[in-house]
């Protein structure tokens, strides 16, 4: 999973205006992440049932199934493979400025700095479960809290 993100990291760029047509405020996180480049447009979200990171996991859950999947075209890959459970994943654009911004931006180093910076970047975060999760077995109750930043 990460592999492929860094992957389309280094061909794509971060779709500002899709965020800007579907109305999705960046100054906090997103639950999906727009690129364009190289492999045209594509999205990576949540499919499924899935949790938010803040809930606990409980064994019914497991039985609803939830996976990161990469959108490109009408193609949909499952980047999870169904080897683990997932909650949503979060992404976070650094930087990022409004569209009236972006596109007057002969002003905009003057009022933002990071929206200066060449190369954009983006959080990822994400809590992957034990397909066989128990919380009362501590054998399978195994989990893994993923945060990763990748440059544009």
């Amino acid at each position: 999973m990460s592999e492929t993100l860094q992957n389309l990291a280094n061909r794509n760029q971060i779709d500002y205006q899709k965020y800007w047509e579907d109305l999705i405020d960046l100054d906090g996180i997103s639950e999906i992440l727009y690129m364009i480049g190289e492999d045209w447009e594509i999205s990576i979200y949540a499919s499924g049932n899935c949790l938010d990171i803040d809930e606990e996991l409980t064994r019914e859950d497991l039985n609803k199934w939830c996976g990161l999947v990469l959108e490109k075209g009408d193609k949909i890959i499952d980047l999870t493979n169904n080897l683990v459970y997932t909650t949503k994943p979060l992404f976070k654009i650094i930087p990022f400025v409004n569209s009236e911004a972006y596109i007057d931006n002969s002003s905009l180093c003057d009022s933002n700095y990071l929206a200066c910076v060449n190369d954009p970047w983006f959080w990822f975060t994400i809590q992957l479960y034990n397909k066989w999760y128990d919380e009362k077995n501590w054998t399978n109750n195994v989990s893994m809290f993923v945060q990763e930043f990748f440059n544009v």
